[in-house]
């Protein structure tokens, strides 16, 4: 954790960041469950979502 100052002019001239997620898959596991996940475009970070049912998912009510 770190604490930063600054005002708003400061803040008005920060530039965005060139965040990109690509490599997008999904993981099918065999008992019916799955895992989408993506990579960052230029640091690599990886981002996923908590193990869900596509049983659950497809079905209807």
């Amino acid at each position: 954790m770190f604490f930063v100052e600054t005002n708003e002019e400061e803040i008005s001239q920060l530039k965005p960041l060139d965040f990109v997620l690509n490599c997008y898959q999904m993981q099918v596991f065999t008992d019916g469950t799955a895992i989408y996940n993506a990579f960052e475009k230029h640091l690599g970070t990886e981002y996923w979502t908590l193990q869900f049912s596509l049983n659950e998912l497809t079905q209807t009510t």
